[in-house]
């Protein structure tokens, strides 16, 4: 599980040290896998437009409201009725579509 992930490079990153991880255990190269929660600021929902290849450490794209509410300094992500606020309802399609788009291994929890 890779929390506030911003954008490829911090996958890129956190699939470097996985792969030294994997010599030293003796495990087999890319058996590791990155979770990565996309969406906890707002950088990280503006860099979803950057997931334009595919990325093999890359096994789900999850999205995360709560720490996004707080990065954007509201305090609920939903409104009255009970629907996420835009911030959110972007946030959400955003990352599905990336992560749809992104490969057909992925899979998008929701």
């Amino acid at each position: 599980m890779l929390p506030k992930a911003c954008g490829p490079a911090d996958i890129e990153r956190s699939g470097r040290g996985l792969a030294a991880v994997e010599t030293k255990a003796g495990i087999a190269a890319g058996s590791l896998g990155i979770v990565a929660i996309v969406t906890e600021t707002a950088a990280s929902v503006l860099a979803l437009s950057e997931f334009r290849r595919p990325m093999p450490r890359l096994v789900a794209m999850l999205w995360g409201g709560k720490d996004l509410a707080g990065d954007l300094g509201v305090a609920r992500n939903r409104d009255e009725g009970g629907r996420y606020r835009e911030p959110f309802r972007l946030a959400v399609a955003t990352t599905f579509v990336r992560s749809e788009e992104h490969t057909s291994e992925l899979q998008s929890l929701r």
